[in-house]
């Protein structure tokens, strides 16, 4: 017996093997007539009477094409080709009769009487030995290394063909179940087959992203990969009678049942419960973190067709809210239709000058005179109306749309600057800026040419950077740093409000503490609240910050802030947002 070791790399594991090959769900289809010619030519090419193209499961070898056999299917035990898979390679026998282990075979006693058998290995492309490509004849002879190319030749054509019978790019390769292409197709079937009947899809997260790449970065990908067709191969076992798996992504499973289970919530939320059971995968315990989101359907195209986005929008929630499963909602929906549609509008309405600024004005208490005012986003939707920057800006800023906003935003507001003090105004005006702004490569640059450009300098620039970003992001705080080297006045806003790490307070590059509304509103009717104000001003001013309190709207409020040590004031109290034309009557009133 000869070995010809494959020219891929062969997964060795039986387990993972034999679920690669249930999952093809080719075990008992019928014969393949692009199959059939390929073992008719081998039979001719090789002038043998058999030629066969074999997948063995854990105890059957299934013919998908026989020349000279007339069977479908034979027990595993006991054949060559279960040789050819044991070994992972080609395998050659000249001669069974001159091997005393292979002259006992049933196979070389009896019918078919073999005593020469060469087979090659059918290999997916993820690595898994599925079946084999032989050919066999009663009479001895020899086989040489050419010969056998050609039959390894032949066996890629077969596997080949049976890539093209499990859906080119419809399978996933580590584990082989149906993909997300797949899914769209069965889905697009199911509507034509029973138009208007009911399904449920379930989509299931097994693990976070994140949680993967730490996980390939500490084990390697193959493990991984083991863990992934073990997590398949529980949920195929767990899933409802007649339920379709697929793998739908790196970490995403999908199952389709038939009928609406909504009703039945108990049993869904039992099917991701059972996902995050221990269970054990290449020797070692894992836990998952599993959660899902599902969504009831009809078989309309329509439906069908946004079946797996509605799914998608309710996962989401589930992983928000730290949920088993979230179930799709209409309201939902509308939700995610109204964030596209705002995304989408976005750069079409800041080209079209729908956004604007206003400014608000900052009380200097000590000079008691206004010194500067900060710019605040402000967009008018023409069909949703005024949107709140509440709204859209934690929307941008996970998009590259926040650059193209940010540098907006300091073309306008420095142009206003550079215009009031043409006029005699010695005004400044703060910009927000974002840790996603400050972490861009070229935002340095393209920040200095903003206010050069209209004749600032840097000492006359205010921006604002809220505490969580300044506090959690080290390449935000590194060019924080470079902008107040040239000058330029940072002020940490919103402080009380994000990760309030006071450790950090004395390293960060900022000369302003903007206490946030939430700590200021309540100190007028609240003595616990007040003492908690006067702290942090009393703090702030220890490590050397100048104190702004934000949200002042009544005048005791004011009075309580200046008496506690504040430096500034902004809010409704002094004044509402104003728009840019009104700023420079509101300054010549305020003077007088």
């Amino acid at each position: 017996m000869q070995l010809y070791p494959a020219s891929v790399s062969i997964d060795a594991s039986e387990s993972d093997r034999l679920a690669v090959v249930q999952a093809a769900r080719l075990l008992e289809s019928s014969a393949n007539e692009p199959l059939m010619n390929l073992a008719r030519l081998a039979s001719a090419l090789f002038r043998t009477p058999i030629a066969l193209v074999s997948l063995l499961d854990a105890h059957w070898q299934w013919l998908k094409a026989s020349v000279g056999v007339s069977v479908t299917d034979l027990p595993r035990a006991g054949t060559f080709c279960d040789l050819t898979v044991q070994k992972a390679s080609t395998v050659v026998i000249e001669d069974a009769h001159a091997d005393p282990a292979l002259a006992a075979n049933a196979m070389v006693q009896g019918d078919p009487h073999i005593r020469f058998y060469a087979g090659a290995p059918l290999v997916t492309g993820s690595g898994f030995v599925i079946g084999t490509f032989c050919i066999a004849g009663p009479q001895a002879r020899s086989f040489s290394a050419t010969e056998v190319e050609q039959l390894v030749l032949l066996a890629r054509m077969a596997m080949t063909e049976i890539d093209l019978q499990l859906g080119i790019g419809r399978r996933n390769d580590v584990t082989n179940l149906p993909n997300r292409s797949q899914l769209s197709v069965d889905l697009a079937d199911l509507c034509q087959i029973e138009p208007d009947a009911t399904r449920s899809l379930v989509l299931l997260e097994i693990m976070h992203p994140t949680e993967v790449q730490r996980a390939v970065r500490a084990v390697g990908i193959a493990p991984l990969e083991r863990t992934l067709r073990d997590v398949a191969a529980l949920l195929q076992s767990i899933a409802p009678a007649g339920a379709r798996t697929y793998h739908v992504s790196e970490t995403r499973f999908a199952l389709l049942v038939d009928g609406a289970i909504d009703g039945h919530l108990p049993t869904a939320e039992s099917l991701v419960r059972r996902m995050r059971e221990p269970f054990e995968s290449n020797g070692v315990v894992i836990e998952l973190q599993a959660c899902a989101g599902a969504v009831n359907f009809r078989l309309s195209d329509r439906q069908a067709g946004d079946a797996l986005r509605c799914a998608s929008a309710a996962l989401y929630e589930a992983e928000l809210a730290e949920q088993l499963i979230v179930w799709h909602r209409h309201a939902l929906d509308a939700e995610y239709r109204r964030t596209f549609s705002l995304l989408r509008d976005l750069p079409i309405h800041l080209a079209d000058g729908r956004l604007r600024l206003v400014y608000q004005p900052k009380l200097d208490l000590g000079r008691r005179r206004y010194r500067s005012v900060e710019a605040l986003l402000r967009w008018d939707h023409p069909e949703l109306g005024p949107i709140s920057p509440a709204v859209f800006i934690p929307l941008i800023e996970g998009t590259s749309l926040i650059h193209s906003v940010t540098q907006w935003v300091l073309a306008t507001g420095f142009a206003q600057q550079a215009q009031w003090r043409r006029e005699g105004f010695d005004i400044a005006v703060a910009v927000n800026i974002s840790a996603r702004n400050l972490d861009s490569p070229d935002f340095l640059q393209r920040f200095q040419q903003a206010f050069q450009s209209v004749g600032l300098t840097a000492d006359q620039i205010h921006i604002e950077c809220t505490e969580t970003a300044m506090m959690t992001e080290k390449k935000a705080v590194e060019t924080l740093r470079v902008l107040h080297s040239l000058g330029v006045h940072i002020a940490l806003d919103d402080f009380g409000v994000g990760y309030s790490n006071l450790g950090a307070l004395q390293d960060l590059p900022a000369t302003l503490m903007k206490i946030d509304r939430s700590l200021v509103g309540p100190i007028a009717s609240d003595a616990t609240s007040l003492r908690l104000f006067r702290s942090i001003v009393t703090m702030a001013k220890s490590l050397g910050y100048r104190v702004l309190a934000e949200g002042v709207e009544t005048e005791q409020v004011l009075a309580l802030a200046a008496a506690a040590g504040c430096d500034g004031a902004q809010g409704y109290f002094m004044s509402r947002p104003l728009e840019a034309d009104m700023v420079a009557p509101f300054l010549r009133t305020a003077r007088t």
